[in-house]
């Protein structure tokens, strides 16, 4: 109670220097901080409001310098109070400043450069929508100088203003395509999916190495093989061939490469989709290379029956007879196509015995 009679003192002071109109905006901020929370604007603010819209247009320069304060409750009231003395927004960095207190994030965009610093201001806002329309704002204005801002926000804690962030970044373009080849290699899932898309549409070959790296994710390969395409890479037969028909699901691809291609099956042996699993373990009994013999023995284990009967039967056509032990220890598998094909793989090795 003692501090609120304090500052309904102050505010009191604070207005009757409004009535003489002796006081200068500096004054009027430091005041409105020092009286208001984060919350609303509490009673002592909202005087010195009113005697600020009493004032009239000599009051414009302060709520001008209150637009760009920190505290959103205390932006918004100066733009009420603006609103109501009449005063008209130009179309440059004061009346950008003024529409982002309003959320009018259209009218920043029309305004264009000018608009640039107010809205990089608001990627620092406590709110995530607030910071995710900044970030898509900036982006439709696509101008360079946001770049830094944007590039710092990929840190944002929210997923979706990363997101907005990449986005934006890619609609400015060519500046942008380091801080995007940067969220590929080090973000989260979600960002390096969005970030290899993007870069699809503008990295050019500046990004290619850094694609070719997150062919090898599995939680972004797909992305990463998809913005090669845009970009109009070539696989050339390798083994980086090989792991990009795989994040494509073509391995029939991997069997015409050949031994290139199997120790990126055999990675494949490890992939989230057990679609794949099956089609690595396929390919790799079709390859005739025995490096394939102890990783398919390791998905005889298997969780999905597809890829457990898929194992079995490269077993058996590799010929290797290190295979049958386990293929015996595996014959009781309960479903009875992988008991089949295991069997059938068990008298294929012991005629190669």
């Amino acid at each position: 109670m003692v501090e609120f009679l304090k500052a309904e003192e102050k505010a009191k002071a604070l207005v009757d220097e409004l009535s003489r109109k002796n006081f200068t905006a500096e004054e009027i901020e430091e005041t409105l901080m020092e009286l208001s929370g984060k919350g609303a604007v509490r009673r002592p603010s909202r005087s010195i409001f009113k005697a600020l819209i009493d004032l009239g247009m000599p009051a414009i320069p302060s709520l001008i310098g209150v637009l760009k304060n920190e505290n959103c409750t205390l932006r918004q009231a100066a733009a009420e109070s603006l609103d109501r003395i009449g005063w008209i927004p130009d179309r440059g960095e004061s009346g950008a400043t003024y529409w982002v207190a309003k959320r009018n994030w259209d009218l920043c965009v029309a305004i264009g450069a000018p608009a640039v610093l107010p809205v990089i201001e608001a990627l620092k806002n406590d709110s995530s929508s607030i910071r995710w329309d900044a970030a898509e704002a900036l982006g439709r204005i696509g101008d360079a100088r946001a770049v830094p801002s944007l590039k710092n926000a990929l840190k944002d804690e929210n997923s979706s203003v990363r997101r907005a962030v990449i986005e934006a970044l890619g609609k400015i373009g060519a500046p942008a395509v380091l801080p995007l080849i940067d969220a590929l290699e080090n973000g989260d899932d979600d960002a390096r999916w969005t970030a290899a898309k993007v870069l699809g549409k503008i990295g050019g070959t500046q990004a290619v190495p850094a694609l070719i790296n997150a062919l090898r994710k599995s939680s972004v390969c797909r992305a990463a093989a998809k913005a090669l395409d845009n970009i109009g890479w070539s696989p050339d037969g390798g083994e980086v061939s090989a792991i990009y028909w795989i994040a494509k699901k073509k391995l029939d691809h991997c069997v015409r490469i050949g031994t290139p291609a199997v120790l990126p099956l055999v990675d494949a042996l490890r992939n989230d989709d057990d679609d794949v699993r099956c089609a690595a373990a396929e390919a790799l009994g079709k390859l005739a290379d025995v490096r394939a013999v102890p990783p398919l023995v390791q998905v005889l284990k298997d969780e999905a029956s597809n890829v457990r009967r898929a194992s079995a039967e490269a077993l058996g056509k590799l010929g290797d007879a290190r295979a049958v032990t386990p293929l015996k220890a595996s014959l009781m598998d309960s479903n009875y196509g992988v008991h089949r094909a295991i069997g059938k793989a068990i008298k294929l090795l012991e005629k190669v015995k």
